[in-house]
């Protein structure tokens, strides 16, 4: 048997993001209004390929293992490729995923609970579409995979998390090189992926000598109108040094912050620069194309699936959080 294609090898191929090929494989590619001429291309990519989706034709003789959704995840939200991916995998393995889903409530975590403790499952994936460390311990008395997220009262688990500090150092890194003048539009403050980021952005320029401080970060809750609005008064601000560079903590960010730039008669990237993070697939959308961070969600996802499976056939309870580091993507957004 060849050696499996990945979604990431179809994704360079075709010259789209992974979670696009994502979305197109598993059927969602009109949910998320992605283009037909992208759809075609993604699927003949895979054909060329090879690629190959495994699906079980019935639950008899099969292992199940449970997918914990804690909260609730929606049609556009870029998670769902972690979902998608862990999936594939747990078919590719001969595995069962359930996905139970807690809807971010207590009442919803005791019945996911019980159904936890029917018998049914062989081990248990517990994941939030948010970073967080903040969740609570699901004590199953299954194998556990915290994917995402860690619980704060036992850290003492096996979790896998994106790498935000290291991605968004190594993406700030080829800025600071370039750009003089930074402007952060952030989501919200307390979020653990807002922390790391910020703080690797600001070590980075640091070590070009640039200090980038507080007025210089815009928080906005992860509301469009909120970075549109705030963005916008930035920029009409005579009082302030006019950016160069606009570092936005998301690619939904820096969509509201390519409005606020035209509507002052700015050029992107002639007059200042923009960087996103996530690479959902509106980055390939926007004009000029954005500059952004994978979050390695695909990756993420497979990888659950994998750890979760060695952990019951080995038997053993694995202590171990990996973080895994997203690709820096430039594009036109950026003169880098």
């Amino acid at each position: 048997m060849g050696k499996k294609v990945t979604m990431a090898q179809i994704a360079a191929a075709a010259g789209v993001s992974q979670p696009t090929v994502s979305l197109v494989l598993n059927g969602m590619a009109d949910s998320m209004r992605i283009k037909e001429s992208t759809r075609h291309k993604v699927l003949e990519t895979a054909k060329q390929l090879g690629y190959q989706r495994v699906t079980p034709n019935s639950l008899q003789g099969k292992r199940r293992i449970a997918f914990v959704l804690d909260g609730a995840i929606i049609t556009n939200d870029h998670f769902i490729t972690a979902l998608n991916e862990a999936n594939v995998r747990a078919n590719e393995l001969g595995l069962v995923l359930c996905q139970l889903d807690t809807a971010g409530n207590e009442r919803g975590r005791e019945l996911v609970k019980k159904e936890l403790q029917s018998g049914l499952y062989k081990g248990v994936i517990i994941a939030t579409n948010v970073t967080t460390d903040d969740i609570l311990a699901y004590d199953s008395g299954l194998p556990t995979v915290y994917l995402n997220c860690i619980p704060r009262d036992n850290l003492d688990v096996y979790a896998i998390l994106p790498d935000d500090y290291g991605g968004a150092y190594d993406l700030t890194r080829l800025i600071a090189a370039k750009y003089q003048h930074p402007l952060i539009v952030a989501g919200d403050e307390w979020m653990r992926a807002t922390i790391d980021r910020i703080r690797a952005m600001r070590a980075a320029f640091r070590e070009q000598h640039v200090n980038i401080t507080s007025e210089e970060i815009i928080y906005t809750d992860w509301s469009f109108k909120n970075a549109y609005t705030l963005t916008l008064e930035y920029l009409q601000d005579s009082s302030k040094q006019r950016p160069d560079v606009i570092l936005c903590g998301s690619d939904f960010l820096a969509t509201a912050v390519y409005q606020a730039v035209y509507k002052c008669g700015l050029s992107i990237p002639d007059d200042l620069a923009i960087t996103g993070f996530d690479d959902q697939p509106l980055a390939l959308n926007l004009t000029p194309t954005l500059t952004t961070v994978e979050l390695p969600y695909s990756e993420m996802g497979s990888l659950a699936v994998d750890s979760l499976n060695q952990i019951i056939d080995l038997s053993d309870n694995r202590q171990q959080i990996k973080r895994l580091r997203g690709r820096v993507l430039v594009r036109e957004s950026t003169m880098l």
